[in-house]
């Protein structure tokens, strides 16, 4: 048995199948051209959450905006409502029960506290 030193090396014995490099190429493009639509699909949807999100927030901002105008009205309606109360008894009360009041006011510990 003699040995070609000259082959050693240049053949592997293993052969690649006819056509294996076409197909990888197709194969590979085929992948990537299902990537991009998944990409795109995936873009196409968050655009679509971020619109449905940026609405909603727009919706709820107004919402609260306007109660809050809304409630700012009726504590003023409220407001007045008192002082119109407040002074439509004032001239009723005597000497005694001012200065009870006075007294009142400057004793209760809760008024300086929702005066702030």
């Amino acid at each position: 048995m003699e040995i070609d030193l000259k082959k050693i090396g240049k053949d592997s014995g293993y052969k690649v199948p006819d056509g294996f490099f076409e197909q990888v190429s197709e194969l590979t493009l085929l992948k990537a051209k299902r990537r991009e639509k998944n990409h795109r699909r995936i873009q196409l949807a968050l655009r679509g959450f971020a619109v449905a999100a940026s609405l909603s927030a727009i919706a709820l901002l107004g919402y609260y905006e306007n109660n809050s105008e809304k409630h700012e009205v009726k504590q003023v309606a409220q407001k007045e409502k008192l002082e119109v109360t407040i002074s439509d008894v004032l001239p009723d009360l005597t000497d005694d029960e001012l200065l009870q009041m006075t007294v009142v006011y400057r004793t209760d510990p809760f008024i300086e506290e929702s005066q702030n």
